[in-house]
């Protein structure tokens, strides 16, 4: 980890698509002022420093994002109800030249996971 408890290599990516069945929009929806999905952005900012954004949501405009987010135009055989998150993993590892990197896997979903849940979890990874 590096001084400002950063993970030196690795990235966060935060998966985000268009088509819930369950709750249409929600991450484009506000949680506490703030669209759901910029949660989960700002959270991986602060946690591991880099973060891909990974969307077939043409609202959220690559200008509107912080510094250090990356928009990834998801292609539309990945944003599927029944797409597994591993295939959108791989498609970010393969576009991004990833193979080396630490994906940390935010879901704009989990609102109430905690900055040190997310450090916790690298730790117990990085020891094994």
């Amino acid at each position: 980890m590096t001084a400002q408890g950063t993970i030196r290599d690795a990235i966060a990516v935060v998966p985000v698509r268009a088509g819930s069945k369950g709750l249409p929009g929600k991450n484009l929806m506000p949680l506490a002022g703030v669209p759901l999905y910029l949660h989960a952005v700002r959270q991986g900012l602060r946690t591991v420093g880099r973060v891909l954004l990974s969307t077939d949501i043409d609202e959220i405009d690559e200008t509107n994002l912080p510094e250090g987010c990356v928009l990834c135009r998801r292609p539309v055989h990945l944003a599927h109800d029944d797409t597994p998150m591993a295939a959108v993993i791989d498609h970010m590892i393969v576009e991004h030249s990833l193979q080396d990197a630490t994906i940390v896997l935010l879901q704009a979903t989990s609102p109430l996971r905690t900055d040190d849940d997310i450090r916790s979890a690298m730790t117990l990874f990085r020891e094994g």
